[in-house]
C-alpha cells in the first residue's frame, strides 16, 4: 500500500469513510491514468483474498466502478483505517538496516508507557541503535491533535527531536509545511521517509 499510495490513497479514504456504518459504496476509477486504475483494481483483488474487504467488484467500462465493503471483522478495519502504515514504515527500517548491515538493535512496535500525569498511552515504533534512541509515530489523520500531545512528551522526555518522526499520508508539501512548523518531531510523508529515515541511521554508522 505505501509503495503506491500516490495511486492509491483516494481509494483508502473511500474504505475508511464506510468503516462505521460498514456499508457497500461505490468509487469509480473512470477518467484516471491507465495505471492508477489498474493499482486500484489490484489492490480491491488483493484486499478481497486477504479478507479485508467482505465483496469486491469491478465494473468495467463504459462505468469503471469498484463496488466493494469492508469486513465486519475488527482487525481488518483497525488495519484499514491506520494499521497498514504502521506496518509498512516497520517493514522499511528493517530494509534500512538490512541494507546497511546492521545486525545490532532492537525494534519495538506498540510500547505502552505511563505519563507522569498517570494518562496512559502507546508508542508505534521505538529503535534503538548505536546508544540512539529513535521514535516513529504513524499516523493517516487528526495530525494537529498529535502534535501538540507528542511537543509536551518530547519535552517531558528530554527527547532528542531529531530523532523523532511522525510519518504521515500527507502528500502535498504546503501542508507538511506547515505541519513541520508547529512539531518538534520531524513530519514527513509516506512517500519520501524512507530517504529521510535512512540518511539519518546510516550517520550513525
Amino acid at each position: 500500500m505505501g509503495e503506491e499510495f500516490e495511486h492509491l490513497k483516494n481509494l483508502i479514504m473511500e474504505i475508511k469513510r464506510h468503516v462505521s456504518p460498514r456499508e457497500k459504496f461505490e468509487f469509480s476509477i473512470k477518467g484516471l491514468q491507465n495505471q492508477t486504475m489498474n493499482v486500484n483494481r489490484s489492490f480491491g483483488d488483493q484486499l478481497l483474498k486477504s479478507k479485508v474487504l467482505s465483496s469486491y467488484v469491478y465494473k468495467k467500462s463504459p462505468k469503471c466502478i469498484i463496488e466493494a465493503q469492508l469486513s465486519k471483522d475488527g482487525k481488518y478495519q483497525n488495519f484499514i483505517t491506520g494499521g497498514w502504515l504502521e506496518i509498512f514504515v516497520k517493514h522499511n527500517i528493517l530494509q534500512i538496516l538490512k541494507h546497511a548491515k546492521i545486525t545490532k538493535y532492537e525494534i519495538i512496535s506498540n510500547v505502552d508507557i505511563t505519563l507522569p500525569s498517570g494518562e496512559k498511552t502507546e508508542l508505534d515504533i521505538v529503535l534503538h541503535i548505536n546508544q540512539e534512541i529513535f521514535w516513529i509515530e504513524c499516523k493517516t489523520g487528526g495530525y494537529q491533535e498529535y502534535i501538540s500531545k507528542y511537543n509536551q512528551f518530547i519535552k517531558n522526555y528530554n527527547l532528542n527531536s531529531q530523532n523523532c518522526f511522525l510519518v504521515t499520508v500527507e502528500t502535498e508539501k504546503e501542508n507538511l509545511r506547515k505541519l513541520s512548523g508547529g512539531s518538534k518531531m520531524n513530519v514527513v510523508s509516506v512517500l519520501n521517509f524512507y530517504e529521510i529515515l535512512e540518511n539519518k541511521i546510516l550517520s550513525l554508522v
